[in-house]
């Protein structure tokens, strides 16, 4: 099965608020920038580097799609794959131990400080949801921090995982949680429905 099966399922340019425009991006760009992020990166603890659902097992039949708001740059991504490929205990095991992260790429200069957190995910029409919260501030050096809060709620849905990531701004302000919510919810009706 590969992710071609759930573009039916996935969320589409009117499915989101005015002013997000939708970006070519794959899985597999998806989980190469996670991964190139990471490189030649020492991570406290070891292991949170990524809390994320997108890994080497779900890309293999994962879909991505994102959409961006060029004017602030937010961005909003959903990411559709198996249930279970991770399973949103294993998530919400491994940002338990994450709550203050350091990353640091000495050849790049880079620090990065931040947290992750569980928190509640919107009420949609499945039981099995999870919410996580990031938030990080990047130095590289000789430039100003950059604070980022990124959003993602997880549901499975008819033997689907469905994640929905909201990345904000470089100004540090989170994407509005009405629209995240909002999102988040039709992303989880669009697969009911279709299954």
């Amino acid at each position: 099965m590969g992710g071609d099966t759930f573009r039916p399922l996935a969320l589409t340019q009117t499915d989101l608020p005015t002013g997000f425009a939708e970006q070519k991006v794959t899985v597999a760009q998806a989980l190469a920038a996670q991964q190139n992020a990471l490189q030649g990166a020492t991570v406290t603890p070891p292991g949170c580097g990524t809390v994320a659902p997108v890994n080497e097992q779900s890309a293999k039949n994962g879909l991505v799609t994102a959409f961006a708001m060029s004017a602030t740059q937010e961005v909003l991504s959903e990411f559709l794959a198996p249930a279970g490929t991770p399973s949103l205990a294993a998530l919400q095991a491994t940002a338990a131990g994450c709550g203050s992260v350091t990353i640091t790429v000495p050849a790049k200069g880079l620090n990065i400080t931040g947290s992750v957190e569980v928190v509640p995910a919107p009420p949609v029409t499945v039981d099995k949801t999870l919410g996580l919260r990031t938030t990080t501030t990047t130095v590289v050096a000789g430039s100003p921090p950059v604070k980022i809060v990124q959003i993602n709620y997880l549901a499975e849905a008819k033997g689907t995982l469905v994640s929905i990531n909201a990345k904000g701004g470089p100004s540090g302000k989170a994407v509005e949680p009405a629209v995240v919510d909002g999102v988040f919810a039709k992303a989880v009706q669009k697969v009911v429905a279709g299954r």
